[in-house]
C-alpha cells in the first residue's frame, strides 16, 4: 500500500472541511482516501442504524451513494462479519482476504487473489457509530505500524468533522433514527435470542452425539443433527492421515441437502491456503465469500464457505466444512461460534469414541488370548503341576502387556526381574538348573557416535528381534536390561542346548549384516554374551546368578569381544 504523506493531513482536513452538505463530506473523504491510499474498494459503513452503507467507491469510479435500507449484508464486495467484528471490538484492524475462484483442488493451477483489508472505527462520545473501510490489492503483506497510524488518523480526522456535521442534523433525522434504532435493537435481540437458542440446541445435540455407539454412528448423528437443529444447510466431515498426508471423507451432503456416506473418498491433502490455514488455526472459523460450492469434485452452485479444524490436542483430527447452497442465508456472528464450540465437542468425542473402539478390540483380542490360553491348560492335564505352571506363565503373559519396553518391543528390566525370581524359586523347589546369558552390543557408543542415535535404536531393535526366537519355551524370557544390553533367561535346559543358543546368538546377531565402520571387531554389528548355569538352593540367591554372567560377559569383552564366555 503506497501511501502518500507529504501534504496529507493539511490537504485532507482542508478537503474535507470545505465539503458542504454529509454528502459531500462521504464523497470527499472516499476520493481522499482513494486518491491517497490506492484503494480499490472503500466504503462508509454507519453502525448504530443497523450496519447500513452510507457511500461506497470502487477503483476510480464516482462515489455511489445509498438511502433508505441498504444494508451491508447486501453488499457482497464488502466482508460483513469483518466489519461487525471490528465494530464490537471498537479496535483498528486489518486482514489478509483470499478469494478463491478456482477449483481447491487443481493445485497446479491455482488462481488465488488475495488483498488487504482494513477498517477502521470511527467515534462519538467512545461510541463506535460508523466503519470506515478500505480494500486495496497494492503491495498484499501485513501493514507497517506507521500506515496503521495514519488510517487511524484518517478515521479521527474525518470522524471529528463527521461527529460535528452529524450533530447539526440529529435533530432533523431523530424520529426516523429512533425507529432505525428500535429495529436494530430488535435486530440484535432477536439475534441474542437465536444464539441462546442455538446453544440450548447445540447443548441437546452433544447429549445425543455422545449416546452413538461407533464412529461410523457418531459421523453420521453430527451432519444430521447439525442439519436438523444448528441451521446447517450442508456439512462434511473430513479426516486427515498424518503420515500419508491424505484426507478420507465420512459423512456429508450432497447438493440437495440428502445425508450420504462419503466413506469412499480419498485424496491427498489440498495445497490450497485456505486449506492450510485451517488446518493451522484452533478454534477459529476460516469463511470464504462468494466462492464456487462443490460436491464430488463439481461445482454445484456459488455461496460462502465456511471450515473450521477438528484438533486431538495440537494436532489436527480433520475439519468441517459447511456452506448454505440451499438457503443462501449470510453467516452471522453467532453461527461462527456455535460452529467453532460444535467442532470443539465433535473433537472430544471422536477422540473418546476411537480410544473406546481400540479398548473394545483390544478386550477382544485379550479375551480371545484367555481363551486360547485355557484350551491350551485345558488340554495339557497330564499333571497338577503342568497344568498350575501353565496357568501362572498365562498371568505372566498378560501382565507381560504392561511390561514391555518401549523401544525394542521385548521385555523391560522390570519383567526380567518378576521373571527371574519366580523361575529362581521354581528351581529351587524342583531342583534343576537355571541358565543366563548377558549380552552386550560391541562398540555400541561407537556406532551411536558414527551413524547417530536414531539408527542406534532401530540396531537395538533388530537386535531384540532376532534375540527373540531364543526363547519360545514356557518360563523362556528375553529382556532388555539396560541400554545395549540384553539378557536371555532359561530355564531347566541341558548344557549342550545352551552352547547352540550362545552360540546361534553370536551368529545371528552377525547375519543381520548392519554395517559398522567405527568398530574394530569387525566390519559389521556384533555382540559378546557371558553365560551362568546354576541350581539354586535356599543358600544362594537370584542374584548371584545374575553376577556370574556379569562376570563371563565382561571376560568375553576384554578377550576381545564378538565371543562367548562360560562360568
Amino acid at each position: 500500500m503506497l501511501w502518500k504523506k507529504t501534504v496529507f493531513f493539511a490537504l485532507l482536513t482542508q478537503q474535507v472541511a470545505a465539503a458542504g452538505d454529509m454528502t459531500g463530506v462521504y464523497q470527499q473523504a472516499l476520493d481522499e482516501l482513494q486518491l491517497y491510499s490506492d484503494a480499490d474498494n472503500c466504503a462508509i459503513i454507519l453502525v448504530h442504524q443497523g450496519f447500513q452503507v452510507l457511500a461506497k467507491k470502487n477503483g476510480c469510479d464516482d462515489v455511489v451513494f445509498y438511502d433508505g435500507d441498504s444494508t451491508l449484508r447486501q453488499h457482497t464486495d464488502l466482508p460483513e462479519s469483518f466489519i461487525k467484528s471490528v465494530a464490537y471490538s471498537k479496535k483498528f484492524e486489518y486482514q489478509i482476504n483470499f478469494q478463491a475462484e478456482d477449483d481447491i483442488w487443481q493445485t497446479q493451477s491455482l488462481d488465488i487473489h488475495e488483498s488487504v483489508q482494513v477498517a477502521a472505527p470511527i467515534f462519538h462520545d467512545d461510541m463506535v457509530f460508523a466503519i470506515l473501510f478500505l480494500e486495496t490489492n497494492h503491495d498484499v503483506d501485513a501493514l507497517e505500524l506507521d500506515e496503521q497510524n495514519i488510517i487511524k488518523l484518517f478515521a479521527q480526522t474525518i470522524g471529528a468533522e463527521f461527529e460535528k456535521r452529524y450533530l447539526s442534523e440529529q435533530a432533523q433525522l431523530a424520529q426516523a433514527e429512533n425507529v432505525t434504532t428500535a429495529k436494530a435493537l430488535g435486530e440484535k435481540v432477536a439475534q441474542s435470542e437465536m444464539f441462546l437458542s442455538l446453544l440450548t440446541q447445540l447443548h441437546r445435540v452433544s447429549i445425543e452425539l455422545s449416546q452413538s455407539t461407533t464412529l461410523n454412528d457418531l459421523y453420521y448423528n453430527s451432519v444430521r443433527l447439525a442439519q436438523q437443529h444448528l441451521q446447517i444447510d450442508r456439512m462434511a466431515i473430513f479426516l486427515i492421515d498424518h503420515e500419508s498426508n491424505k484426507m478420507f471423507g465420512t459423512y456429508g451432503t450432497d447438493e440437495n441437502g440428502k445425508v450420504v456416506n462419503e466413506s469412499y473418498f480419498s485424496s491427498p491433502i489440498p495445497e490450497h491456503p485456505v486449506v492450510q490455514e485451517t488446518l493451522r488455526r484452533k478454534d477459529y472459523v476460516i469463511v470464504i465469500e462468494d466462492t464456487a460450492l462443490q460436491h464430488n469434485k463439481k461445482d454445484v452452485g456459488r455461496g460462502w464457505n465456511a471450515m473450521v479444524a477438528l484438533w486431538d490436542g495440537d494436532q489436527a483430527l480433520g475439519w468441517i466444512a459447511v456452506d448454505n447452497l440451499i438457503n443462501q442465508k449470510p453467516l452471522e456472528l453467532h453461527h461462527k461460534e456455535v460452529l467453532k464450540l460444535y467442532a470443539a465437542n465433535l473433537s472430544q468425542l471422536i477422540f473418546r469414541k476411537r480410544q473406546d473402539e481400540k479398548l473394545v478390540q483390544f478386550n477382544k483380542e485379550l479375551e480371545q488370548r484367555v481363551l486360547e490360553r485355557t484350551a491350551e491348560l485345558a488340554s495339557a492335564n497330564n499333571a497338577l503341576e503342568s497344568a498350575n505352571r501353565a496357568l501362572e506363565s498365562a498371568n505372566i503373559q498378560l501382565e507381560r502387556l504392561s511390561m514391555m519396553d518401549g523401544l525394542t518391543g521385548v521385555s523391560n528390566r522390570r519383567f526380567f526381574d518378576i521373571s527371574l525370581q519366580a523361575e529362581w524359586n521354581r528351581a529351587q523347589r524342583h531342583g534343576y538348573r537355571l541358565t543366563l546369558l548377558m549380552i552386550d552390543v560391541d562398540k555400541f557408543k561407537e556406532y551411536n557416535d558414527c551413524y547417530g542415535h536414531i539408527e542406534g535404536d532401530k540396531t537395538l531393535q533388530r537386535v531384540a528381534q532376532s534375540l527373540l526366537i531364543h526363547a519360545r519355551r514356557a518360563g523362556e524370557v528375553v529382556a532388555r536390561y539396560g541400554g545395549e544390553e540384553f539378557a536371555i533367561l532359561l530355564p531347566n535346559m541341558a548344557e549342550a542346548a545352551v552352547h547352540a543358543v550362545a552360540d546361534n546368538v553370536l551368529e545371528g546377531v552377525k547375519k543381520l549384516g548392519i554395517i559398522h565402520k567405527a568398530s574394530n571387531v569387525g566390519g559389521v554389528v556384533s555382540v559378546s554374551v557371558g553365560v551362568a548355569s546354576i541350581i539354586p538352593n535356599k543358600e544362594l540367591l537370584s542374584t548371584e546368578l545374575v553376577e556370574q554372567a556379569d562376570k563371563a560377559l565382561y571376560r568375553a569383552k576384554a578377550l576381545g569381544r564378538d565371543q562367548c564366555v562360560f562360568t
